[in-house]
């Protein structure tokens, strides 16, 4: 140890020129000043997943001697294309195992932690994505952020180990058990960076926030997280057992393997892996709607049971979440004038397949709500109630009936530029927002002072959520608990508090959701498609989403 340490036996911070050193269980690290903030960028929590850990949970990285430098992002998990919105330097390597930390001061000063898990349906996204940079979250609410890198695709988020040529060489759910292991890492080491162990934010958006649900009803990490911040997450993401083998066998196709051949992807390039995860992923959603097939799987360990199940039967019971979603979510996953690919249904016979499991009744019900249907529009709002905000609500009232203190929030803020291109409050459209990376994201002169105020306003009452469990703050109107008035903070320009202001929604959609409750096996009609089309590859345009 040092004999540089403060009284209260935190490494005081060691100063040559900007730079910031601090003690870790693996070895020391060095940082660096930048935006008022101390960084330290590309910090290994385990050891490099290649070799013979490749498919394999973490383990705790090699210790090191000296100090290492942790100035720049390590390496982001292979996946197709250029990593979504990460910073121009960074590149894809399999050894990615790595975290990132924002702190104001590494000063022994216990502050509030909140931990970013990136989105990108389990398939693209980094722990560097420029418009997540915290620093200015990090300074003007006095709070330690942490970004953290995870497996995805194939490499960490297809579950092989359950195919029969397998033979025990595959684990389950490498990607969470890489997200449990970083917040293991927070826990041990986050007081040498001005962090407080005991108060922990889990923080999250689309695929994040699904990640976060994952960990806050994962038995490994109870009673260690204090508090969630799950947004625009679909509480439906998550595969059974059957669909997660389902899942793995797309990919297989995609590489022209058979399941007993499962063995031969430990020798196949990780570039081509991600591009097979992704193919498939689009194939696989064309037959099982609102179904993504990357992410966490029911493994009786890890994930004993589906997260929404387990949350609904009080696995985070004790945990304060702040949850909500936008009122735009379906927008860039189904408007056909973007030219993107499309995720969720936009054609009646698509949307017929996900109907063909539940009663004629409810799906004349739901379609009843849109009066323009078939138009586009009717296809966005279906596919946000049906794989965002359905969940997000059914999720917030248990959880209240639970006596849990849950807040939820609604955002219809957009700016001219997103309703110009259709996109209106689009999905996620307040993450970047949240880092205060506002001109970055959404360059809208028009909206500039607009979006820089509205930026304010979330740092603000998510700051204070960090703090306190409670996202009120003076200045804006009081935000009460969801409780049985369900109230609901709509977020926008000039914000609001409504009461049950989603009943027609929930009534008409009910326990709808895109696994478990339909009324016929969709294993039948994914072996009859895939005999139809012996998943033939099709040219699919590769798209980087936060979903």
């Amino acid at each position: 140890m040092s004999d540089r340490h403060a009284p209260d036996m935190f490494l005081r911070v060691e100063r040559e020129e900007d730079m910031t050193v601090a003690e870790t269980t693996s070895g020391k690290v060095s940082g660096k000043q930048e935006k008022r903030c101390e960084v330290f960028l590309g910090i290994p929590f385990a050891k490099p997943p290649i070799g013979a850990l490749r498919f394999r949970r973490p383990i705790p990285p090699d210790p090191w001697d000296g100090v290492r430098e942790c100035v720049s992002f390590g390496s982001v998990s292979p996946q197709p294309g250029n990593p979504t919105f990460a910073d121009e330097r960074v590149t894809m390597d399999e050894d990615c195992l790595t975290l990132n930390v924002f702190t104001p001061a590494c000063d022994g000063k216990k502050r509030p932690v909140a931990i970013w898990i990136h989105g990108g349906a389990y398939l693209t996204g980094s722990a560097c994505e420029t418009g997540l940079f915290p620093h200015q979250i990090c300074v003007e609410q006095d709070v330690v952020n942490v970004t953290i890198q995870y497996r995805l695709g194939a490499l960490g988020c297809v579950d092989f180990s359950r195919l029969s040529g397998s033979g025990g060489r595959f684990d389950a759910n490498c990607g969470t058990w890489d997200q449990v292991m970083a917040v293991e890492w927070v826990i041990a080491n986050i007081e040498n960076f001005g962090g407080d162990p005991k108060n922990i934010t889990l923080m999250g958006g689309s695929a994040g926030g699904t990640s976060v649900l994952t960990l806050i009803t994962t038995p490994y990490l109870k009673g260690k997280i204090r508090r969630a911040v799950m947004e625009s997450t679909s509480f439906y993401m998550g595969l059974t057992e059957e669909n997660g083998r389902l899942a793995a066998l797309s990919v297989l196709n995609e590489l022209g393997l058979k399941e007993d051949e499962v063995q031969k992807i430990l020798d196949i390039p990780a570039d081509r892996l991600a591009q097979a995860a992704n193919d498939a992923e689009y194939k696989y959603l064309s037959y099982r709607p609102y179904t993504i097939p990357t992410g966490p799987v029911v493994d009786g360990d890890l994930v004993p049971e589906l997260p929404f199940d387990a949350l609904m039967k009080g696995a985070a019971d004790g945990i304060d979440v702040l949850v909500g979603s936008t009122a735009d979510e379906g927008s860039l996953f189904t408007n056909t004038k973007l030219g993107l690919p499309l995720l969720f249904p936009v054609r009646e016979e698509d949307l017929n397949k996900f109907f063909s499991d539940h009663p004629k009744a409810k799906k004349e019900k739901i379609l009843a709500l849109y009066p323009d249907y078939p138009a586009n529009h009717a296809f966005q709002e279906i596919a946000k109630e049906i794989f965002y905000h359905v969940g997000i609500l059914r999720a917030a009232e248990c959880l209240a009936e639970r006596g849990g203190n849950v807040y939820v929030y609604y955002i219809t803020y957009t700016t001219p530029m997103l309703r110009e291109i259709g996109l209106g409050a689009a999905h996620c459209i307040n993450t970047s927002m949240l880092a205060g990376n506002v001109e970055e994201m959404l360059p809208d002169p028009s909206a500039k002072e607009q979006n820089i105020a509205f930026a304010k306003q979330l740092q603000a009452q998510w700051g204070n959520f960090f703090r306190t469990g409670n996202p009120s703050v003076a200045g804006y109107p009081d935000w009460p608990a969801y409780g049985k008035k369900k109230n609901t903070y709509f977020i926008d320009v000039t914000s609001c508090v409504k009461q049950h202001p989603f009943t027609e929604i929930e009534e008409t959609y009910g326990d709808i959701r895109p696994y478990g409750n339909g009324k016929a096996s969709r294993r039948k009609r994914w072996q009859r498609q895939r005999k139809a089309d012996s998943f033939s590859r099709r040219n699919i345009t590769t798209i980087k989403i936060r979903v």
